[in-house]
């Protein structure tokens, strides 16, 4: 973990390379007193990409790189010919269901 100039916190990506359960503690400690700020519990679960990335905040942008990332994993599991709904249906119209 690292904490920037501002006091923000930044984990190293090795922190979600496994699946499971991240749990973070803070513990702030003065002269005076320590207050415990509790525990904050992430679940940690495989995912496609590689994690590296943030996706653009244009819509269009991430839509083509999420598509591209799922082709990919469909065709690395051959299942790629086996989803009638990415072949026979305006994936166009399904995108704008789900998301507007």
């Amino acid at each position: 973990m690292e904490i920037d100039e501002n006091g923000v916190f930044s984990l190293n990506k090795d922190a979600f390379q496994k699946d499971g359960l991240l749990n973070l503690s803070f513990l702030l400690v003065s002269e005076l007193k320590e207050v415990h700020l509790g525990v904050v519990s992430f679940i940690v679960r495989s995912t496609i990409g590689n994690g590296n990335d943030i996706l653009p905040e244009e819509r269009t942008e991430w839509i083509k790189i999420v598509r591209s990332e799922v082709d990919g994993y469909l065709k690395s599991i051959d299942l790629d010919d086996k989803f009638d709904i990415m072949q026979d249906k305006d994936l166009e119209n399904i995108w704008n269901e789900i998301f507007n």
